[in-house]
């Protein structure tokens, strides 16, 4: 029979040589759940395939058939005489029949044949009575293994606070890590059964180290469970309180947590209200030194009843002072606290009220020999010293190199550091010829002892003498007895403070005794306070006439304005940061502008490509000479040549032509980079410890800050000279050198001065620490001011060991548009290119040369100063 012939059906499949793709129909629902039910299909006979194969294996084979005879054999042999298989595996497992061979050998020597055997109990082949039984067997058993692994994770006191002392180790020796693998070897099945009921199969399947961090919820769990089985076990829970305590938390917020187990009640933290008895606490605070055992109760326990964790911490805290004192020399540091006591609702007698007092802080100060410290030395060294000369101020030949190498180089960090990244592979040649004096000071850490706040103004000669009595008092020395003034003690403090207590010297010497007068301290300068003089001297003398706007270009209240920043003026000055960084940002964009001008270079990145190291120093040093140096002498040259033309002109006064001399705009510049660099050296000397660097730039502060009108700090500056130079003995002036800054952290460039530490401290005391509502007083604020350091620890500790990584410090801020557009102003403007005549109209046009000015009215006030100590010495006679 004929039949139609089909056609054949041409591929649409391309040539091996087409690179195009093959163009299709998109997919149908229809065709996708097709395509779905032939791979289920797949799927299904691949799962009988394997069952049937099971199955196979599982028939029994001849041999088998006639082992199951046998077995089956021996269950008729027992039932015939009334016994069972139970009967048989009883008499097997009990130990008094001796059966252990046969009971190793035919159950435990067998790989898996109890876990086949219980598997089958537990399964759903068996009746529901027996898998009821055997798991109730299991639940008693684990449960009894889980209370013994309880009972000795209790007996090892791991968690056991009353055999702690509280003090700075029970919270410093608190390490979670460590203890959760203590008790994960204590309880190794609990931690298993906690570990199979927070992870799912899929974190099991493909674990992760972050993943198995963000999920290992066994550690703070296990803690929390043993709080629950014993009251001994809470130190985990103590700790955790202080935590919350310490970041803030209110007492509400700690109470629920405390009723679900997470921490110990407010009231085990801050203790009960009107709780008596501190000197049976600090008593109590102190180490046994008898024999008595940990687990028995002691006095201590009755007597601390009631006080409370902060409580018992702050004594211990303060006997740890009082013992640094009795081995150790200090130093002593304190400042006044301010903070607003607030009355919910004011009725008579109860108001919002500021109150002032003092808060005081002391460390051991570091290679400090007693014998480098003897009072009569230091005496004898005060009589027999010379007065103070300008010769002893004005740097001489090697001082002013030795600056000159400090401004080079520290043009060379603003131009690795902010420069670009082009300039940012210069940074380890950078570090390695960083010029260092033979002052550095010895990497160490500083340990620091914070004291009770006092409710003393020092805002008063009488406030100060007492506020430093009772720091003496407050550390166990006894002010009458000659042993406590055989050694100088080293106190730490601003301007005020120190010159306040200077008047208590003046006024005490040779009319009170020895103790009174005293003669026996010796101050030491605070340096951030300097900085912050220093800071705002600059931002005073170069702040301009805002006014003005870009016709005083190289002002700082033009590059304010210029950089989008918050508006002040000079009579609200705003906080030290924000005027420090106005300057060292417009002290960075000057610099990378000389860059270009000294290269006569466009484009700093093209003019880098090629660039080497010695060839940048070059640079570096050439804008030292062309803009810096031009500070003390370029500058005084074109100011006497406008000055001279200004006199031709007045004598002439009927010819006013412009003047052709002198640039104000590029002389008001060239002091502006001098005096920001010098306040950058400053602060990166203080932050590398190098106590050489700080006292050059400080002989330079002693004349600047005379010029810029801070008579005060000038004048302070003129003791520390002169200290420097012939009152201290020179081992005593070592002494002094290595401790009046502080390294806590124990690493290269974290130091900072005395002071600022002091700061620090009253800030975490007012802001974070400080109690709220009826709490605040000023006996809280004394109770919890010693806890200062011990509370950051712990909130440091808890952070690393469970929450997220955000790091020790903020990021660095891009200032990339600030820098380029600060040289974009100053290119347009031509700051840093002289133009015979260029003025700058109004009263602040012409800014001061600052140390000139104070190297001019220095004979006076050091007149006065050597006047003043000649006295002194007469009276102390």
């Amino acid at each position: 029979e004929p039949t139609t012939p089909i056609r054949s059906v041409a591929t649409c499949q391309p040539h091996l040589s087409s690179s195009g793709p093959i163009w299709s129909s998109p997919i149908t629902r229809k065709n996708r759940r097709e395509i779905t039910q032939k791979k289920g299909s797949k799927k299904r006979i691949q799962t009988l395939q394997k069952r049937r194969e099971e199955r196979n294996r599982r028939e029994p084979s001849p041999t088998a058939r006639a082992r199951e005879d046998i077995l089956d054999e021996a269950l008729a042999m027992l039932k015939r005489h009334d016994l069972t298989w139970g009967d048989l595996v009883l008499y097997v497992s009990d130990p008094a029949s001796r059966k252990g061979a046969e009971r190793y050998s035919g159950m435990f020597e067998i790989p898996d044949r109890v876990k086949q055997v219980l598997t089958y109990w537990v399964s759903s082949f068996n009746s529901p009575t027996g898998r009821d039984t055997v798991r109730l067997w299991i639940m008693e058993y684990v449960k009894r293994l889980i209370g013994l692994e309880g009972s000795r994770a209790t007996e090892d006191g791991v968690l056991q606070s009353r055999k702690l002392i509280v003090n700075e180790s029970f919270v410093a020796n608190f390490d979670l890590k460590q203890i959760c693998a203590h008790l994960r070897k204590l309880c190794p099945t609990m931690t298993e059964l906690l570990q199979e009921f927070t992870l799912t199969r899929r974190q099991k399947k493909a674990p992760t180290k972050v993943s198995m961090e963000r999920n290992d919820l066994v550690r703070p769990l296990s803690i929390r469970l043993l709080g629950e089985r014993s009251q001994r076990n809470s130190y985990g829970r103590h700790v955790l309180g202080l935590y919350l305590y310490a970041t803030g938390a209110q007492r509400q917020t700690i109470s629920v947590l405390s009723r679900m187990g997470v921490c110990s009640s407010y009231t085990t933290i801050a203790g009960r209200s009107g709780w008596k008895g501190s000197r049976r606490l600090a008593q109590s605070t102190e180490p046994r030194v008898n024999n008595q055992s940990d687990s028995e109760p002691s006095d201590r326990s009755n007597s601390d009843k009631g006080a409370g964790l902060l409580r018992r911490l702050s004594e211990s805290c303060r006997h740890s002072a009082r013992i640094l004192a009795r081995t150790h020399e200090l130093g002593h540091v304190y400042d006044n606290i301010n903070w607003i006591l607030h009355a919910a609702e004011q009725i008579m007698g109860r108001k919002d009220s500021i109150e002032n007092g003092t808060c005081a802080t002391v460390f051991p100060l570091f290679s400090a020999p007693r014998s480098d410290m003897y009072t009569s030395d230091f005496l004898e060294s005060f009589d027999i010293a010379p007065p103070l000369t300008q010769h002893d101020i004005i740097l001489d030949s090697s001082e002013n190199n030795l600056l000159t190498t400090l401004l080079e180089h520290n043009v060379l960090r603003i131009i690795t550091s902010h420069g670009g990244s082009t300039f940012a592979r210069f940074a380890p040649d950078v570090l390695c010829t960083m010029p260092r004096t033979s002052e550095c000071i010895a990497l160490h850490k500083t340990d620091v002892y914070p004291l009770r706040a006092m409710n003393i103004e020092e805002m008063s000669v009488k406030g100060n003498a007492e506020v430093l009595e009772t720091v003496f008092g407050e550390l166990g020395h006894d002010l009458a007895c000659s042993a406590f003034t055989e050694t100088v003690k080293i106190v730490f403090g601003d301007q005020l403070s120190v010159a306040r207590l200077r008047a208590v010297i003046n006024n005490r010497a040779g009319h009170d005794s020895f103790s009174k007068s005293l003669l026996y301290t010796a101050f030491a300068p605070g340096l951030f306070h300097y900085q912050m003089a220093a800071t705002y001297a600059v931002l005073e003398t170069h702040w301009g006439n805002p006014s003005l706007g870009p016709h005083d270009p190289a002002c700082l209240s033009w590059h304010n304005t210029i950089l989008d920043r918050k508006p002040f003026v000079l009579s609200n000055r705003p906080s030290y940061r924000t005027a420090c960084d106005l300057i060292f940002h417009s002290l960075y964009g000057r610099v990378i502008h000389c860059l270009g001008l000294v290269t006569g270079r466009t484009s700093l990145e093209e003019y880098a490509e090629n660039l080497t190291f010695s060839e940048l120093q070059q640079h570096a040093r050439e804008i030292v000479s062309r803009f810096i140096k031009p500070g003390t002498a370029g500058v005084s040259k074109l100011r006497n040549a406008r000055a001279r033309e200004l006199l031709e002109q007045d004598m002439d006064s009927e010819n006013t032509v412009p003047l052709t001399q002198g640039d104000m705009v590029f002389e008001n510049a060239c002091l502006f980079l001098r005096d920001a660099l010098l306040l950058r050296e400053f602060t990166d000397a203080i932050k590398s410890g190098d106590s050489g660097r700080i006292i050059i730039i400080l002989k330079v502060f002693a004349l600047s800050f005379r010029g810029s009108g801070h008579t005060k700090y000038a004048q302070e500056a003129l003791f520390v000279i002169h200290n420097l130079e012939y009152i201290w003995p020179k081992p005593f002036r070592t002494i002094m050198t290595n401790n009046w800054l502080v390294n806590t952290t124990g690493q290269p460039n974290h130091w900072y001065p005395v002071d600022l530490l002091q700061e620090h401290n009253i800030f975490w005391t007012k802001t974070i620490y400080s109690a709220q509502g009826s709490g605040a007083s000023w006996d809280w604020l004394e109770m919890i001011s010693p806890c200062i350091n011990v509370l950051r620890t712990v909130v440091t500790s808890i952070n690393e060991a469970l929450g997220s990584k955000q790091g020790t410090k903020h990021a660095t801020p891009d200032l990339t548009r600030d820098l380029e557009e600060l040289q974009r102003t100053l290119a347009a403007t031509d700051v840093y290119r002289i133009h015979p005549g260029r003025v700058i109209d109004g009263e602040k046009a012409v800014v001061p040369n600052v140390v000139s000015v104070g190297l001019s009215q220095l004979s006076g006030p050091l007149c006065e100063y050597n006047r003043m100590m000649s006295v002194l010495k007469r009276r102390r006679r």
